[in-house]
């Protein structure tokens, strides 16, 4: 997770969940419509309302994060749970690649996602004094990477699966460009009116996250060969990251390929540089990412951040040069994505068939 800035919709199981963020509504599998209740909107954050415990129940705004703990591990968190469940005895402390952190004891409780309950899943308590970033008061992020041996414990998506509360082990996301729209996250399925033509599909490389492999990078059909073999090729596919991040060297090469982009300074700590681009140009210079030796080309709308500040004929790019590829929420809006969890294997480890697909997104107009 680089940072939180969601806009989803979920449709859980055999029920279809809705959540709004920034415009989205998630569903339950049984078309009925979503309560209202269970539906947020932020301007930062697409959340849905859960209500944890099976003594006591609270209910917290929580995120779903498919990005992994520091140590690889997917850790779910809620931000001021009272206690009423199981005691783990032990603590645990949860760092995510841009530094922010949560600390606290570990419980074991149910989780009810709008009717639809994981038994027995183990997360963190935290409170405002033992936690970094933007989080509010009884807000909560539910991590949707694979469990590990590290985390000796089935998350919140995993415990779905293990209950056969899912039709299909799998998940979808479809970030909506625009407000006029919903975006959505379903659980269990996918919504084929949401995308068009085939899919991409791509294994799994790495526990923890939902890692996989860039086989290459293009601009304007010149491939990026001489600095793709000297960059790390493994992506993290992030549903807790707005921009898309790539290795500094590659996103340099990205620029040098487009006239007249420019290179920003690196941030002050070192670990992102930002890019500006003549607003006018043109689509068939946005860059290509080969994905299973298939070029996945970033739309135009969506390779914008906003205006630059200094001159508005310049934009600044939602492509960030970083220390690692991630694929954050801006990708997952030219592309409806689809977690495939695959088949449950032992001892935790990336599960049979696991994959990532990628197909267009259908969005409506602005």
């Amino acid at each position: 997770m680089q940072r939180v800035s969601l806009v989803l919709v979920l449709l859980l199981g055999s029920h279809t969940l809705g959540i709004f963020l920034a415009g989205p509504v998630w569903h339950h599998t049984k078309a009925r419509t979503p309560n209202g209740d269970d539906l947020v909107w932020d301007s930062f954050w697409n959340v849905g309302n859960v209500t944890v415990g099976k003594k006591e129940q609270q209910r917290f705004s929580t995120s779903f994060d498919t990005a992994e703990n520091i140590d690889g591990s997917s850790i779910t968190w809620f931000n001021g749970y009272s206690g009423s469940g199981k005691s783990l005895g032990r603590s645990k402390n949860i760092t995510y690649a841009d530094g922010t952190w949560v600390h606290g004891p570990m419980y074991r409780d149910d989780i009810d996602f709008d009717g639809f309950i994981a038994k027995d899943v183990d997360f963190v308590a935290t409170s405002p004094d033992s936690m970094s970033g933007p989080w509010g008061t009884n807000a909560g992020l539910i991590g949707m990477a694979y469990s590990t041996k590290s985390s000796k414990a089935p998350g919140f998506f995993e415990r779905l699966i293990q209950q056969n509360s899912v039709a299909v082990p799998e998940f979808s996301v479809f970030n909506a460009r625009y407000d006029s729209e919903q975006s959505q996250l379903m659980l269990g399925g996918r919504d084929s009116t949401k995308f068009t033509g085939d899919l991409v599909t791509t294994p799994v490389v790495q526990e923890g996250g939902w890692n996989i492999y860039v086989d290459g990078c293009s601009v304007n059909g010149t491939m990026l060969s001489e600095v793709m073999n000297q960059s790390s090729s493994i992506a993290l596919v992030d549903t807790g990251t707005e921009l898309l991040y790539v290795p500094t060297a590659v996103g340099d090469a990205i620029f040098a390929a487009i006239p007249n982009a420019q290179a920003g300074a690196l941030s002050d700590d070192g670990g992102y540089k930002n890019y500006t681009y003549p607003c006018d140009t043109p689509p068939e210079l946005m860059p290509n990412f080969l994905i299973s030796s298939v070029p996945l080309t970033i739309v135009p709308e969506d390779f914008y951040l906003r205006v630059a500040d200094d001159d508005d004929s310049r934009c600044l790019s939602t492509l960030m040069g970083s220390n690692a590829w991630t694929f954050g929420e801006v990708f997952m809006k030219s592309f409806y994505t689809i977690f495939t969890w695959g088949e449950l294997t032992k001892g935790n480890n990336i599960g049979k068939a696991a994959a990532v697909n990628f197909a267009t997104a259908v969005q409506q107009s602005a």
